[in-house]
Formats: structure tokens, C-alpha cells, sequence
């Protein structure tokens, strides 16, 4: 169930918002994804608050609610395009 729920938010922003975004957000977007997938516990706090909606979709309003979701995304915002990643 949980690679499902993977899949589909993978699927979403995908084609939903890194097929029309502005390039930054399209780039803070990826680097916040890629920087989740190979954190899984961070992912797993991201799915907590997300399920604390109760299932219902994320709005403005919601944004109070979920301070680790926005936390990921600055994060990916600043290390987007850090040198220290293309060093390997």
C-alpha cells in the first residue's frame, strides 16, 4: 500500500506539477523528492502529517498543519543546485 501511495504521488507531481512548473519550483520539486526517497524516515513524517488531513487534499489553509512538509520543501528549495551533490 505504502509504494502505491508512492506511486501515485510520484504520478502526480510528475505530470501535474513538474510538467508546467516554473523551472525553480520544478527543481525545488525534484530535489525535495529525490531528498525524501533516500530518507525514508523523514518520508514516513511527511506521511504522517499528510494522513493527519484525514485524507482530505492539502489547501493553503492546511499549510499551519504541516510544518514538516513545508521544512522538506526549503530544504530542497537550498540544496538545489548545491555543489557538494555534484561532487561524486
Amino acid at each position: 500500500m505504502k509504494h502505491l501511495r508512492m506511486l501515485m504521488l510520484l504520478t502526480m507531481v510528475g505530470v501535474g506539477l513538474l510538467g508546467g512548473a516554473y523551472d525553480p519550483t520544478g527543481a525545488a520539486l525534484t530535489w525535495t523528492l529525490a531528498l525524501l526517497l533516500s530518507n525514508p524516515e523523514q518520508l514516513g513524517r511527511v506521511y504522517e502529517e499528510v494522513d493527519a488531513l484525514g485524507g482530505s487534499l492539502p489547501t493553503f489553509d492546511d499549510t499551519s498543519r504541516l510544518s514538516w512538509v513545508k521544512a522538506c520543501f526549503d530544504e530542497g528549495q537550498r540544496m538545489q543546485g548545491h555543489p557538494f551533490f555534484f561532487c561524486n
